[in-house]
């Protein structure tokens, strides 16, 4: 017989789609995911229950279940490593068979245990845990009895585990008013339990027991479910909660089976496997031994396009030539990968393929250097450029994955310039040298990763590279990396905030470009958790997005985006907000005591669901908020777990469809007058997602674990800030931005000066007053530090006022005044980690309020000095209709004061109403009190005596510190030179409103030396060290 071309064209095309149906049925062929449904019965349709029956009648309708029988297993006891998973649903029996428990089972079922295999026991089965020697104490309650059941199912005590993925928490598996067994065989002393305990039942059993649980054993993992709420069968009645039952049971089997399967295409240009290079060979047959690999050739996708569908990855490493093989750039290759990867797929290039982004369109600059000169190995491997990549998990950094010495091929496809580069840079050389050697590319729904670097060396001729276990795990994250699924379900917005720079952020679903606002039109960066972070600066900067009317909440809702604060917000804040409230939408933040605050609008009514939990300060966080119009919850999450949730109606969200969506700030803004806004938030954002739906509690924690900090966010506002304002000062004491009044606390210690002065962190006007801290070695170069003493819930809530420091037995002390918006009090805190962070006193205040032996105007702004043995207190007042005073206390610990009356009181008429920022130093041998009429805003000062706790002036009349009131309130110590040395407050007498355009108020005087004069007055010079700041001399004549 003769063939004619036809015929061999025909046998040809006949043998390319055997060879395409081959491939993609291989995976399925080789490597299956088998499920073994056990039970007592010799045969499946011998006597298993209607219960039994249907369970795993689901089974074998959505997995490749098969039944084996315990009598099997005693003839054939290496089986079950034909399975990936048993599951034994055991109904009609509260105790365990005896086919079930003979020494060669027991042996058998452990063994496939430990070596990976997974166990699933419901019903009556979980007590077999005890027969395997993984549980000490039989359940406590076995019992089995028709019951018509209520809405059954389980409260979730590790919601972060995957089994109870796309779940909410609770769950109801068996919906109310059907007859069932209630078959039961749970741990109800939950101390006697030696597993670790996943759910407890609602409505079936108590709510403290143990209905589901996980045992580890050697590789392998035990779940099981032993609750009535965990019924198959409803003699033909409908359970309505099913859907919530067959889910539980698929993540349950998907965690056991080990779910996330990878089919890995292997490309090369060789027409069979065994032509490629040994090195590729080497870093091939890896990946057969652990994935469900096939080697497919470029022929293949030309003859068959197709093909490639077979697979969810794509790896081609390349060894044989610095240029690429010409089938690799044929039409219908480039087509057919480039809808692969637009699609969902993953797609690896390493050797020399990394150049191949540039055939496909992906890159428009080639890497600079492509090389292959054989040498020996040096330590060489990958410095993380994004540390938080999953691709790095578990990995140091830099990660060595080739060892020195070795003859290796130094292959060489690299970026040299990273600038050119189109992708994310992920790694460096392990000696950083500004070199892409890892880098991504996201296409559409999929990702192409490019390795370039010798370090990813898999042949090695003579030697044994110590490194090969980092380089197998890094290929094994990239793999996980790149299989886990690109769409997430009902996400709707997202703003990664990787720009690092300018104005407008991507948001990401939609590619909407936002715009961000900002005083000064130069929005802040910093590192993020992935990426670049947006800083929020407490009064200016907030992102607006455009609302899609067609992606609206309505059935449910979630929020979530990692979050940094460096002080609350003046007012109601939003890290997602989206409302007009009280009608519609939805506001996700934080009050101004730092409360999670989830608001919502259902039926025209606003819910609020708000966490007892202040926020942490100066870190990152994962924060998220949750409703579900089908359970009513609202919910809120920090850092994974679950911290408040509130029950409303199960209705709907009222979309807000006319209001803009506000990163930062609230859609209501309250505002200070001047004008600057109170709303926003002040920190750092990074990742918010919003979907239209209510993810789980479980998928929260995930979502949580998937990025982690690499460090605290630097949050320390610099000098650049404020940088576009050439009247700045440039020498004086002030802190960065914002606003600032009276300078307090001047103190020396450990060798440095430090001073406290009132700051508003969110903004240059006078709101919600902190104590800011400046620091200096010299008294002439200073530098801010993070604020010392916040307003928090209670008593100085409105403010922490001024104040003074003490050293008490050389412990730093603060010595304040409380606000909460009706009267004042003295607070005190301390310091035990050299005067980094400062802790209240949990009995503060220590003076409630202001006596009541006179008719007192105020009370504020304590001074102390130690004398005599004893701690001394004066605070400013003033006696109504006399004139201003001091109030005179004493202590011996600073924590404990007795009230001694006035020290001195005033002249309405020749010395002020009210006294603010007294201050009581001793000068030459004699005494200065110090004070600042209101009003009249100029230091006046006694020159007088202390003695028996009464103070008397020289003279009636008070004399002035300046001419004019260039300095205000000044804060006195001595030094370490022996001189009584001030700094006080410069008023810089600007309207509001330059305040806001120039992002600051106020500033601080140069030092100055105080002493005695002849006349008994104080002298005043400048601090000799000043002459440090002069610049050249210039002399100059006629």
């Amino acid at each position: 017989m003769k063939f004619q071309i036809n015929d061999i064209n025909r046998v040809r095309n006949l043998f390319v789609s055997l060879l395409a149906l081959v491939i993609i049925l291989l995976p399925s062929i080789l490597f299956p995911k088998t499920l073994g449904l056990l039970g007592a019965r010799l045969s499946y349709e011998a006597l298993l229950s209607e219960e039994e029956k249907t369970a795993y009648e689901w089974a074998f309708a959505n997995y490749e279940a098969y039944y084996i029988s315990f009598g099997e297993i005693e003839h054939s006891p290496d089986m079950l490593c034909t399975y990936d998973a048993v599951w034994w649903h055991l109904d009609g029996l509260y105790s365990i068979p005896p086919s079930a428990v003979s020494p060669v089972v027991i042996n058998s079922i452990n063994n496939f245990i430990e070596a990976g295999g997974g166990l699933f026991l419901s019903g009556f089965a979980p007590q077999y845990v005890v027969d395997l020697g993984l549980e000490d104490t039989l359940p406590q309650e076995i019992y089995s009895g028709l019951v018509i059941s209520g809405n059954w199912g389980f409260k979730q005590r590790y919601p972060s585990h995957v089994i109870f993925r796309g779940l909410s928490d609770p769950f109801v598996t068996l919906s109310a008013g059907l007859e069932v067994c209630n078959n039961t065989c749970c741990w109800s002393d939950t101390s006697s339990f030696d597993g670790t305990w996943l759910a407890e039942g609602i409505g079936s059993v108590s709510n403290s027991s143990v209905e589901c649980g996980e045992y580890s054993s050697g590789k392998g993992k035990v779940v099981f479910v032993g609750s009535g709420a965990y019924d198959w069968y409803t003699n033909g009645a409908e359970n309505l909660s099913r859907e919530n039952l067959t889910k539980f049971t698929s993540n349950i089997l998907a965690y056991l089976l080990g779910n996330r399967q990878i089919f890995l295409g292997l490309l090369g240009n060789k027409t069979i496997y065994e032509n490629l290079s040994d090195e590729e060979k080497e870093a091939y047959d890896w990946a057969i031994s652990n994935y469900a690999s096939n080697y497919i050739s470029f022929n293949n996708i030309i003859n068959t396009p197709s093909i490639i569908d077979t697979f969810n990855l794509i790896w081609w490493h390349y060894n044989e030539n610095t240029s690429l093989p010409m089938e690799s750039s044929d039409n219908a290759v480039i087509d057919a990968l480039s809808s692969f990867i637009s699609e969902g797929g993953g797609v690896l290039l390493s050797g020399f393929a990394p150049q191949y982004v540039v055939n496909m369109g992906i890159e428009d600059t080639p890497p600079q250097e492509i090389s292959n000169e054989p040498t020996t190995s040096s330590v060489w491997g990958f410095t993380q450029i994004d540390r938080n990549h999953l691709i790095f998990r578990d990995m140091l950094n830099p990660v060595v994955t080739l060892s020195a010495n070795l003859q290796v091929d130094n292959n060489i496809c690299w970026w040299t310039d990273p600038e050119t580069f189109d992708g994310s840079w992920l790694a460096d050389l392990v000696w950083p040298d500004s070199v892409v050697t890892i880098g991504e590319y996201e296409v559409g729904s999929g990702k192409v990763i490019v390795v370039c670097s010798r370090a990813f060396d898999w042949y090695i001729e003579d030697g044994v590279n110590a490194y090969r276990e980092n380089l197998e795990l890094l290929m094994g994250n990239i793999f996980e990396y790149m299989s886990a699924p690109q769409v997430e379900l009902g996400l709707v917005n997202w703003w990664k905030f990787d720009e690092g720079d300018g104005t407008t952020t991507l948001e990401s679903v939609s590619s909407e470009e936002c715009y961000i606002s900002n005083n000064f039109n130069k929005p802040e960066w910093l590192e993020g958790v992935s990426g670049s972070a947006l800083r929020l600066d407490g009064y200016s900067t907030w992102v607006t997005a455009n609302n899609d009317e067609t992606l609206q909440p309505s059935e449910g809702l979630t929020v979530e985006a990692w979050l940094a604060v460096e002080a609350y917000p003046s007012r109601e804040a939003g890290i997602v907000s989206n409302h007009a409230k009280p009608s519609s939408g939805y506001f996700f933040g934080l009050d101004r005591f730092g409360r999670l605050e989830l608001g919502l609008s259902l039926n025209n009514i606003w819910y609020t669901c708000k966490s007892d939990i202040f926020f942490p300060k100066w870190t990152w966080n994962h924060v998220a908020a949750t409703f579900d119009k089908l359970t009513g919850l609202m919910k809120i999450f920090l850092n994974g777990e679950l911290i408040q949730t509130t029950a409303t109606p199960n209705v709907g969200l009222n979309p807000a469809l006319d209001e803009n969506i506000y990163i930062g700030r609230n859609n209501f803004m309250e505002y200070d007058n001047p004008p600057v806004p109170l709303s926003v938030l002040n920190g750092a954002v990074d990742e918010i997602k919003l979907y239209n739906t209510a993810l789980s509690d479980s998928a929260i924690a995930v979502s949580y674990q998937a990025l982690q900090p690499s460090s605290k966010p630097d949050m320390l506002v610099t000098r650049n800030r404020c940088s576009q304002d050439l009247s700045r000062p440039v020498y004086h004491p002030m802190p960065n931005a914002n606003w600032t009044n009276e300078p307090h606390g001047l103190l020396y210690i450990n060798n440095r000066y430090h001073i406290f002065f009132q700051k508003n962190p969110n903004g240059p006007q006078h709101e919600l007053i902190h104590w800011g801290h400046l620091v200096s070695s010299d008294l002439v170069n200073w530098e801010e530090l993070p604020y010392a003493l916040a307003p928090e819930m209670g008593w100085d809530n409105w403010g922490i006022w001024s104040g003074t420091s003490a050293d008490y037995n050389g412990t730093p002390v603060l010595i304040y005044t409380g606000v909460d918006g009706v009267k004042a009090g003295i607070g005190i805190a301390s310091s035990h980690d050299n005067l980094k962070t400062f802790q209240k006193y949990s009995y503060n205040p220590v003076i409630p309020s202001c006596p009541a032996d006179q008719d007192y105007m105020d009370f504020r702004d304590p001074f102390v000095w130690f004398e005599y043995g004893n701690w001394y207190m004066i605070v400013g007042s003033g006696i109504r209709d006399v004139g201003g005073t001091v109030l005179l206390y004493r202590s011996t610990n600073l924590q404990d004061w007795t009230y001694l009356g006035p020290m001195f009181i005033g002249d309405k008429n020749s010395s002020g109403i009210f006294w603010e920022m007294p201050i009581m130093v001793k000068i030459g041998g004699k005494y200065v009190l110090m004070t600042v009429p209101v009003g009249a805003a100029r230091v006046t000062y006694w020159i007088g005596t202390f003695q028996n706790e009464v103070f008397t002036p020289d003279t009636e009349v008070p004399s002035y510190l300046d001419l004019n009131n260039g300095m205000l309130s000044p804060s006195p110590h001595i030094d370490s030179q022996g001189r009584l040395v001030a700094i006080g407050i410069i008023p810089d007498n600007r309207f509001g409103s330059e305040h806001l355009k120039n992002g600051w108020a106020h500033y601080f005087s140069l030092p100055r030396v105080w002493t005695l004069l002849e006349d008994n007055h104080i002298g005043q010079q400048p601090l000799p060290e000043l002459e440090s700041l002069r610049g050249q001399e210039w002399q100059y004549q006629n």
